[in-house]
């Protein structure tokens, strides 16, 4: 598939009863013009992100190990943490995207700074 972009798709575990279905991954292809907003979009498409019910989960979007965005399962965007400029820079054209999910704890915000907690603060509307 030359003009098309392989995306394979990994989240952690919520709990232990999700393990069961570990590793979580799921594959599906974009175009190679494609860009970061369809990328997204997609992935939020697919309702492929997990919950736990007593708050609304953000999860943080890494590919290929360098942090992109922070999602959230309610949310209908995802919240970038990069340009658009420095994804196609990175990314776009490529024939393999690797996506991993990281969940943001609630026990995490305690241990970041009061910026950053500010800024999800601001992008969630908590």
């Amino acid at each position: 598939m030359k003009n098309k972009t392989s995306i394979i798709v990994t989240r952690e575990s919520v709990c232990l009863g999700d393990d069961v279905f570990s590793p979580h991954e799921s594959k599906f292809s974009l175009n190679k013009t494609d860009n970061l907003i369809q990328l997204t979009d997609s992935i939020i498409k697919m309702n492929y992100l997990s919950e736990v019910q007593s708050y609304r989960t953000p999860w943080l979007m890494l590919i290929n190990g360098e942090e992109i965005a922070i999602f959230n399962k309610n949310s209908d965007k995802a919240k970038f943490l990069v340009t658009e400029k420095r994804f196609n820079e990175s990314f776009k054209g490529v024939d393999l995207l690797k996506v991993h999910f990281n969940r943001i704890e609630q026990s995490y915000f305690s241990m970041i700074s009061t910026n950053f907690k500010n800024l999800l603060s601001v992008l969630f509307n908590n």
